[in-house]
């Protein structure tokens, strides 16, 4: 979805964003749209994360907790 986006405004449909744009929100997707779109020549001037606290430090805890396991099995 979030390369569909960046692909439907930069290349398909001609469409673009006013720039400088700001893009809010929360989650993973949030910064691949921002990576692509950049990529895609849009100006970003500000990307607002609104995860709140410590859910990204629960997050890695968990990636790391799989990690680990995987190594040893």
């Amino acid at each position: 979805m979030a390369q569909d986006l960046s692909i439907c405004f930069s290349q398909q449909s001609a469409l673009a964003p006013a720039m400088p744009l700001v893009i809010a929100g929360s989650g993973p997707l949030l910064l691949l749209i921002a990576v692509q779109l950049h990529r895609a020549g849009i100006e970003i001037s500000a990307v607002l994360d609104t995860t709140p606290k410590g859910r990204y430090r629960k997050a890695l805890k968990s990636v790391t907790t799989r990690f680990a396991a995987r190594l040893n099995p």
